[in-house]
């Protein structure tokens, strides 16, 4: 076991200045948003240091969309279909949504702000299925370019986007503002066609 410790010890000391000047990059930038980490006067973090940064990491969720391109292009008659995201470090105070994003179009039937979210079913190993997405419209009369977001959402918004997607009606007409308690992981756009 001490061997084990001195071993990681020196491997702290000889990459010292590496992660020095690593976590001083992310720090300066506010990657991490740690304004509180106190360095010791040594040229390497210490184990709190390195711990601290690493509970930020953890804490802050990131994820991609993988099963759909930016700019994609759907059908007109497209039916409702999965989305699959890679998500990891999803903190236990929220949950993971996707939220399509029906943009005002003051030309196109003065259209409004709308967002429909779906929630996220884990399925292993950072992957998450959102199924029965429904991007638009086969009532689009044009075709329409529409957001779709990923988002980590705190409990208290969770609790809200529950209730939308649980009565039909509403999850039928969109919400008119997303939210400040939910966080942006990745943005895509996709359009779906018209009728002609």
């Amino acid at each position: 076991m001490s061997g084990n410790h001195e071993k990681h010890q020196s491997r702290t000391k000889r990459h010292g200045h590496a992660f020095f000047n690593c976590a001083t990059l992310l720090i300066s930038v506010g990657a991490l948003g740690v304004s509180s980490l106190t360095y010791s006067s040594s040229d390497h973090l210490t184990n709190l240091q390195i711990d601290q940064i690493k509970s930020v990491i953890n804490n802050t969720p990131s994820g991609t969309i993988t099963s759909l391109a930016n700019n994609t292009v759907l059908p007109h008659l497209q039916k409702p279909f999965a989305v699959w995201a890679r998500i990891r470090h999803v903190p236990i105070n929220g949950d993971i949504w996707l939220i399509v994003h029906q943009s005002f179009d003051a030309i196109k039937n003065n259209d409004p702000d709308r967002y429909y979210p779906t929630p996220a079913v884990y399925k292993g190993h950072s992957s998450y299925e959102f199924m029965n997405v429904f991007v638009g419209t086969f009532r689009d009369d044009q075709a329409k370019t529409y957001g779709v977001g990923l988002y980590f959402c705190d409990s208290v918004t969770n609790a809200s986007l529950e209730a939308v997607v649980q009565h039909p009606h509403l999850r039928n007409i969109g919400m008119s503002f997303l939210s400040p308690g939910c966080q942006s992981m990745d943005s895509i756009s996709v359009t779906r066609k018209g009728p002609n």
